[in-house]
Order: C-alpha cells, then structure tokens, then sequence
C-alpha cells in the first residue's frame, strides 16, 4: 500500500490509525536491485513523507537513525600507492565514517585487501564483481549490495563516500542520514552552490550560455554542482 501523505494525514486526524505490520506478505518492491531476501524485507518499513513538520518527532523508535542499518561503501578502482595522497584521502575519508553517528559498517572496494585490512574496515574484492571497470555507480552499488547480503548483512540504506572529496564538512555523513530518515528521500546527496558562468554544447553542437546576464549574485538564480557522494535506500 502507497497512499499519499495528505490521504494519510486525513485518515489519523479523523481519529483512525494506520499500523505498518513486518509480517505482512506485501511490501515496496523496489530498489538498488528487484531480488529483495524476505530475512531483510521482514525488517524494513518505509518511511512516510510527513506533511507537518511537527510529525518529524513521531517517527517510531524502530525507524530514527540510531536505529537503522547503514552501510558506508567506498569504491577503489586503481591501486593507491602507500603513502601517498590518495592513500591519506582514502584514510581521511574513512575517519570521517567511523566518526559518524549513524554508520554502522564501511566497505572497502578494492583489489587490494591489505589496504583494508591497514584502515581497519571491511573488504569487497573488486574481482567478485565481474565488469566492475565498466559499469555505472550505480550498478555497481547494487552488486556491492548483492555481495553485502550473501553475509546475511541486511543494510536499510547504502552510503557511497568518494575519497577524492579532500574538504568534506564536519558532520554531512550524519546530516545526509538524519535528512534521508526523517524526510523519507529515497536518493540523497550534497550539491555545491555555483554562480560561475559557463557555456555547454546543445543538440546542434552550438555553444550556449547557462546565465548571459552579468548582474549581482543577488539578482541571479545559482546553479548546483551535484557532489555524487550520498545515500541510497536499499528498498
């Protein structure tokens, strides 16, 4: 059952509730990947996108933060030389999980299990993922989900980190987790404000401007860089 939330909202305030049961035979089909095992979808409710900001504070005990499976995953796809810089922002990164509140394991995937095994974290061998080089993120989030789930782990939620992101903000992993929560996002990632001027090629091969006016940032609309490190729901 997918009502809409204002449905919702009618059907408590005429003084009905509605109860989510884990039980049921019928859940949301879908997903990092369409082949849920019943053992993790016995465990996951979806969250409602509550229409009163008020309601944020009645989520269930079962579904605040603390209490979800959160799987942090850090793709590698080269060997990082010891030592180097690369190695230090793979390590940078990886503090930054393990100082987060509501990450509950980190997944390093890579070829190099030693490298893993230094930081302190789990390994995905990037060989166990056949075309691993050539498939999308997002691809291969989900067969990193597959590998996860034959341990009998069952994360709620997937949290891609980019090593490469050297200034990442203090607190964002927590933030990106809490807002995903409490506001039922299924997808959700930080965006960098932009108010440069650029131009891109349209489907006639001619250069276009994005913004041609060269007023004040405060008359002008910014655009966003999206910072493709976030969160996915697993179901």
């Amino acid at each position: 059952m997918n009502l809409h939330p204002k449905i919702l909202k009618a059907v408590t305030e005429a003084g009905y509730r509605i109860v989510y049961d884990p039980e049921s035979a019928v859940y949301h089909h879908h997903g990092l990947h369409q082949n849920n095992a019943s053992e993790r979808v016995k465990g996951v409710v979806s969250i409602i996108d509550w229409v009163d900001k008020e309601s944020l504070n009645e989520l269930p005990q079962l579904l605040r933060p603390e209490n979800t499976n959160v799987a942090a995953v850090i793709p590698i796809a080269k060997n990082i030389p010891k030592s180097s810089f690369e190695e230090r922002l793979v390590y940078q990164t990886i503090e930054s999980l393990k100082h987060a509140k509501y990450v509950n394991s980190i997944f390093l995937v890579t070829k190099n299990d030693k490298l893993a095994q230094k930081l302190d974290v789990k390994c995905i061998d990037r060989n166990q993922i056949p075309g691993a080089e050539s498939m999308s993120l997002n691809a291969l989030m989900s067969n990193v989900l597959d590998v996860i789930e034959s341990a009998h782990d069952y994360p709620e939620a997937l949290l891609y980190a980019n090593y490469d992101y050297a200034f990442r903000p203090d607190g964002i992993i927590d933030k990106l987790i809490l807002e995903a929560q409490f506001k039922g996002y299924d997808t959700i990632f930080p965006g960098l404000v932009n108010f440069g001027h650029y131009w891109y090629h349209n489907n006639e091969d001619e250069l276009i401007q994005t913004d041609p006016s060269l007023e004040s940032r405060k008359k002008r609309k910014p655009l966003y860089r999206a910072l493709y490190e976030g969160l996915w729901r697993t179901a």
